[in-house]
């Protein structure tokens, strides 16, 4: 989603890999950590098994949000 080449810092000249999933429940962005790569070519990588580690674990089902408000009120009910 996002590679930018970082400028200043301890990492200056190498490139920040960033993800931006969304919750297929809510559509909220799922917060992940950003990783460094030493080159472009590294970053394209790295972003591809990002992606590949992201989905293959489907973090859209574990976030906090994963059923509906009303769904909620009704389980709450239900007790």
């Amino acid at each position: 989603m996002s590679i930018t080449k970082i400028s200043k810092g301890k990492y200056s000249g190498c490139f920040r890999v960033r993800i931006q999933p969304k919750d297929l429940t809510t559509g909220k962005q799922i917060s992940l950590p950003s990783k460094v790569a030493n080159t472009l070519v590294e970053a394209k990588q790295l972003e591809r098994k990002m992606w590949g580690e992201f989905k293959s674990k489907d973090f859209a089902r574990v976030t906090k949000a994963n059923t509906s408000f009303a769904q909620a009120l009704l389980d709450i009910r239900l007790l």
